[in-house]
């Protein structure tokens, strides 16, 4: 399987991308005609960008993850010259719908097409598992933009609190891990349903996770005896 081993090399870059952003994203500014901003947008296009790559198993994977990215990177940088919220939400419905794919097409690869446990297939399962709490957070994001009010913050007057990006990747991996601090919650039906589906989504992926590796690798393991 050539094709198979070269996907879960290219993990790698998404790996470091998704990993370069949870650290760096607390420590830039949200203003995006600041280099900071800039900086950061540049990494959530490589996010993209090394998902396409790995995607680029099969023709049909990499036309269809080329499509759905091309407008985000389009809308990535205009939104670098124009602040526009139309333009924000349609990036983040795109974002939320290419990592749809993305999600999709990794996790048939680990539980249904991989037959050995190596150090990349564990790259891969740590890429899903980032990707599925940063496509929550643009959820989120978006569900904000279009329905102001859909969370409020706690530990800031709920009427003066302005949620940003950050703070609902900050949200999303707190729901993932089912930790739950409390200090943003969900107020309308919507939210609340993204979240419980996401805390049910971190659950299962984990658990199925651990029982799909621990059997190719037994399985490995009787075949090799």
């Amino acid at each position: 399987m050539p094709n198979a081993k070269l996907v879960l090399h290219r993990f790698t870059f998404l790996l470091i991308f998704l990993l370069a952003i949870l650290v760096i994203y607390p420590y830039v500014s949200e203003n995006t005609r600041s280099i900071e901003g800039e900086f950061i947008r540049f990494l959530y296009i490589g996010v993209f960008a090394s998902a396409v790559y790995a995607l680029s198993d099969t023709r049909q994977h990499l036309i269809i993850g080329s499509c759905l990215f091309l407008p985000i990177m389009i809308l990535n940088i205009a939104g670098i010259f124009y602040q526009v919220g139309f333009m924000e939400s349609l990036r983040l419905a795109l974002s939320v719908l290419f990592s749809i794919y993305t999600l999709y097409t990794f996790l048939v690869f680990i539980f249904i097409r991989c037959e050995r446990v190596t150090h990349y297939t564990l790259q891969g399962a740590v890429c899903v598992y980032l990707l599925m709490g940063l496509t929550w957070a643009m959820a989120y994001a978006f569900l904000e933009g279009v329905a102001p009010g859909s969370f409020i913050s706690t530990y800031i007057n709920p009427t003066d609190s302005i949620l940003d990006f950050p703070n609902f990747i900050y949200y999303s991996f707190i729901t993932l891990t089912t930790l739950g601090y409390g200090d943003i919650l969900p107020v309308t039906l919507q939210a609340q349903s993204l979240s419980l589906l996401e805390a049910i989504a971190g659950i299962l992926y984990t658990t199925i996770l651990v029982a799909r590796l621990i059997g190719i690798y037994l399985l490995d393991q009787r075949q090799h005896l």
